[in-house]
């Protein structure tokens, strides 16, 4: 049971990393209320999650 949840875990993180990677290639514009997001930080984003995605398929296989 614990390695699905774990691995289900590292394909939404994978998904949300890909969401990010497609903001910064397709430069798309990102705005919270008055505040303008750059890329940049869809990259740190997007390679954090895939860091926590290798985590999470790591644990599982030792699950």
């Amino acid at each position: 049971m614990g390695s699905t949840a774990l691995k289900t875990a590292g394909v939404i993180f994978i998904i949300a990393a890909s969401v990010h990677l497609a903001r910064f290639v397709l430069r798309l514009k990102l705005a919270i209320g008055p505040l303008n997001v750059p890329p940049f930080f869809s990259v740190v984003a997007a390679v954090s999650l895939l860091l926590l995605a290798m985590w999470m398929f790591k644990s599982a296989r030792y699950y």
